[in-house]
């Protein structure tokens, strides 16, 4: 990431100071984002930008410290530097945490070991940008290191594909840690400018989301990082765009290099999406969403020059051979209820096959009763068997580094989950209920190859109870404990995971499945 923040230096230009910084995009700036949502355009697209919302006001720890020690611990960052024309931050990102699943006879410990650290810094009026750095060393339980190992990278044989190592949803690709651990690194960044008020470019391998729920069936951040450019314009009041061109991977090795390593293979990645806020509070988001053929396992071809086109749903329109696009089309509808509820809903077609239609819907109430930091949440998701694959050419499935691009599960599934949180000053309770009937599906739907082997159906109940002491704000320092219970009928298999530790939590991990 050093490349990003020299390339900051050499692009400052302004000689006054302000925020284009983007929100970190876990679950609990999200909830303080959505429980102020007539303060933003409903678009549904995450990250914010600290342009578009106050998030010093939602998170502010009005607190009076005495000694520096606990300023930092309970109100800042480790570093902050402030001048004229720019600021910079620097934190500690860690995860200390351990513990146990005590339905598994082997007796192992959990464990989950981070280090990193967060930079981010504002240059001038309209130039910031951010960087992170992770190293981490795990052990999860049996059922999670199954799904990870599922969706390894993929090296060619003379039969095939085997699968070796395993990819965590929303971080890396590892390499085996000891005897069943996973060790695995990753640094991420963006560049974020704004020339105009109304225009917001940027560019990086950070993390998009598009949807004001739980889970999004369009685009989430439990899939891998990608290098991305997204242009965001606000045309008016009623009004506003985003378009997003990425470079995808299928992490399946190509045979031929001549290289010391093969390379994965490339698709493109294009989305259009445009928002109509007809009255405040309402928001009505058309999307869509293009994986386009680069080459296969012999040989890398361009991105066709059509991907580029900004006029929505026109490219699958006139390309309509599915070997070469994939186009998932959706509609995104945020309503705010009173001051501060949101029903939300996602509606979507798979390359227009209106047969079977995958839809979200959910409801978000914050501060509920009149009680402040309570925030209870409802959703409801279904996905169709199938939905997202491309039977024409598995390579262009709606997948990224082997993940699902929208759900973690992929496809072939009805889910119902119920979320609550609560803070009441430092200390904060987060229960989750989560059940999913699976219907026939394959553990590894959306994989870009031909081996889909259907595990039967099965239905998978899962319910998370975390309690904790949350220090720091900014970077969502918390200490906590943890107990979760999880069956699943079709493998007759239960775990009992109870675990504890100290962590920054600022983005999402793909534990709900």
């Amino acid at each position: 990431m050093k490349s990003l923040i020299v390339l900051a230096l050499c692009l400052f230009h302004a000689s006054l100071f302000a925020q284009q910084k983007n929100i970190h995009n876990s679950d609990f700036f999200k909830d303080k984002i959505l429980e102020r949502a007539n303060q933003f355009f409903p678009d549904g697209i995450y990250p914010k930008n600290e342009n578009e919302f106050d998030l010093i006001t939602a998170i502010n720890d009005s607190s009076k410290q005495y000694y520096t020690v606990t300023e930092v611990l309970f109100k800042k960052h480790m570093v902050e530097l402030k001048g004229s024309d720019f600021k910079l931050h620097i934190s500690p990102i860690m995860d200390f945490s351990g513990g146990r699943d005590f339905a598994d006879t082997s007796n192992r410990t959990l464990f989950r070991n981070t280090r990193g650290v967060f930079v981010e810094g504002d240059l001038g009026e309209n130039f910031s940008f951010s960087s992170e750095f992770h190293e981490n060393q795990a052990r999860f339980a049996q059922y999670q290191s199954q799904f990870y190992t599922q969706h390894g990278e993929l090296y060619p044989t003379s039969t095939g594909y085997n699968q070796q190592n395993a990819v965590i949803p929303g971080e890396a690709r590892t390499k085996p840690f000891k005897t069943d651990g996973f060790d695995y690194a990753y640094a991420i960044g963006y560049l974020s400018y704004r020339p105009v008020k109304s225009l917001q470019i940027l560019a990086g391998n950070t993390s998009n989301f598009v949807g004001d729920g739980f889970r999004s069936l369009l685009l989430s951040d439990q899939n891998g990082f990608a290098p991305f450019m997204r242009i965001s314009w606000q045309m008016n009041s009623k009004f506003k765009f985003t378009y997003l061109r990425s470079r995808h991977l299928n992490l399946m090795r190509r045979p031929l290099t001549s290289s010391a390593e093969s390379y994965y293979e490339p698709k493109g990645f294009g989305m259009n999406y445009l928002t109509y806020q007809p009255v405040k509070g309402l928001g009505i988001s058309l999307f869509e969403g293009n994986h386009w053929s680069r080459g296969d396992s012999i040989a890398t071809s361009y991105t066709p020059a059509l991907s580029y086109n900004p006029i929505p749903f026109s490219s699958s329109l006139i390309q309509n051979d599915r070997s070469k696009l994939h186009s998932v089309w959706g509609l995104n509808v945020s309503i705010q209820l009173f001051q501060n509820h949101l029903l939300y809903g996602q509606l979507l077609s798979d390359d227009l096959l209106v047969d079977d239609l995958a839809f979200q819907l959910g409801l978000r109430m914050c501060n509920l009763f009149g009680v402040d930091q309570w925030v209870v949440q409802l959703e409801y998701n279904h996905v169709p068997n199938q939905f997202y694959a491309n039977p024409e050419n598995e390579r262009l499935s709606y997948s990224h580094y082997n993940i699902p691009l929208a759900h973690i599960l992929g496809n072939g599934f009805s889910e119902v989950l119920f979320r609550t949180t609560y803070e009441w000053k430092r200390c904060y309770g987060e229960f989750i209920l989560h059940y999913s009937d699976r219907k026939a599906q394959s553990s590894t739907p959306l994989l870009p190859f031909a081996n889909h082997q259907v595990s039967g159906s099965s239905s998978v109940f899962l319910s998370s109870l975390e309690i904790g002491y949350r220090f720091n704000r900014k970077m969502n320092l918390c200490a906590f404990v943890q107990t979760s219970y999880r069956t699943d009928s079709r493998i007759q298999q239960s775990s009992t995971i109870c675990s504890a530790g100290l962590r920054t939590n600022i983005r999402n991990r793909a534990a709900i499945f």
